[in-house]
């Protein structure tokens, strides 16, 4: 029996994608061990929700990394400037939907 911890599907970092599911990644950090006798442990896995938001205005295209738990945060303490209402309802369902898939963390 082995035990592992497995992550797929990460690389969504500058994707023009426009389906569900395709702007929402997560940044992982692991802290691993490995013993004298080869024995490798995970002592923590945490992740940070991003999504990768567009901005399609005449001017500028580019793509920027959102931290989602920041957006959201400092979006519901009023802090709006630079996030739309609109942006806002994604984030937040990007949020909840990456908090659902990837479960808690290991600390």
């Amino acid at each position: 029996k082995k035990d592992g911890f497995v992550i797929y599907s990460l690389g969504n970092f500058l994707a023009d994608q426009t389906k569900k599911y395709t702007r929402s990644s997560a940044i992982v950090n692991l802290n691993i061990t490995k013993n004298a006798e080869n024995k490798i442990t995970i002592n923590s896995a945490k992740y940070t929700p991003i999504y990768i938001n567009k901005t399609n205005s005449q001017n500028e295209k580019k793509f920027k990394i959102i931290n989602l738990k920041n957006a959201v945060a400092a979006y519901e303490a009023g802090y709006t400037d630079g996030i739309t209402p609109t942006e806002y309802k994604t984030f937040k369902t990007e949020l909840l939907n990456a908090q659902d898939l990837l479960g808690e963390e290991i600390k």
